[in-house]
């Protein structure tokens, strides 16, 4: 299904959970002022919560995001449990923008050491260069619990 705004996010997640999916994590889903919501959806013993984290969008192309995300994810989801699913996102995001900040940089840097391309080029993600933040990420947003609604 198409996904444009919180409520089909929620909407989704749900028919996720009807399906009997536990954990629902959607990422990326566009939000005002150039940003990237992410949501994670936790279903356990007929409850559900829900919490939502906006990140800055960085412009550029970059390869490998939804396989670092998915590591990140299932990585620090295994060492915190599923009882800080919040703090799992929260991680896995903070770790996010600084690998590709980083990425972006070192694009930005060889840019300007080459001719002009005709399109843009994907940047290969910079995971060595930045595996100190993988191993002990920095400081974190928060996630945001959701506040639910009958979803019709």
């Amino acid at each position: 299904m198409k996904v444009s705004t919180e409520q089909d996010a929620l909407k989704a997640m749900d028919k996720l959970h009807d399906a009997g999916v536990k954990i629902v994590v959607l990422s990326s889903l566009d939000s005002p002022g150039n940003e990237l919501a992410t949501y994670t959806s936790v279903k356990s013993d007929g409850a559900r919560k829900v919490w939502k984290l906006i990140s800055p969008r960085l412009q550029g192309i970059f390869t490998g995001t939804g396989d670092l995300f998915a590591a990140l994810f299932l990585g620090w989801f295994h060492k915190l449990g599923k009882e800080n699913v919040a703090k799992v996102m929260e991680t896995t995001l903070a770790t996010m923008q600084v690998v590709l900040q980083r990425t972006k940089t070192q694009g930005d840097q060889l840019k300007a050491l080459q001719p002009p391309a005709d399109k843009p080029r994907p940047q290969e993600l910079q995971l060595i260069q930045s595996l100190d933040v993988i191993m002990k990420p920095g400081e974190t947003r928060k996630a945001v619990p959701v506040q639910l609604s009958p979803i019709p």
